[in-house]
């Protein structure tokens, strides 16, 4: 998992697909890691994803502060490491992935599509 707490964080890719999310907040971070840090690495790890945490606003500018947080996600793409993935695969941070989950990218096996 790649917990990245600043722009400057790196990202040494081990798969070619990620799990990206973003947290905003301390709060959210200890809320995350409770409910969701556990299944969240068991699907990455079943499935061969790269688990990516993006723990700062990719966006820190006065525009972007100004901004709903959940407008930060349309950032990921634009991340220096983004472009090193065949795909990458955004999931809210409230989500909590059920054990028997299939591949998402097994369920929109055309990126073209997406």
């Amino acid at each position: 998992m790649f917990f990245l707490e600043s722009p400057a964080d790196e990202v040494s890719p081990g798969h070619r697909n990620a799990i990206v999310t973003v947290l905003v907040g301390q709060a959210y971070v200890e809320t995350w890691r409770v409910m969701c840090e556990a299944n969240w690495r068991a699907y990455a790890e079943r499935w061969g994803f790269d688990l990516i945490v993006i723990a700062h606003l990719p966006d820190a500018s006065p525009r972007g502060r100004g901004r709903s947080p959940a407008w930060q996600k349309l950032l990921v793409l634009d991340q220096p490491w983004s472009g090193v993935y065949e795909r990458i695969v955004w999931i809210d941070a409230d989500i909590v992935i059920a054990a028997h989950a299939p591949d998402i990218l097994r369920e929109v096996p055309d990126p073209a599509k997406v």
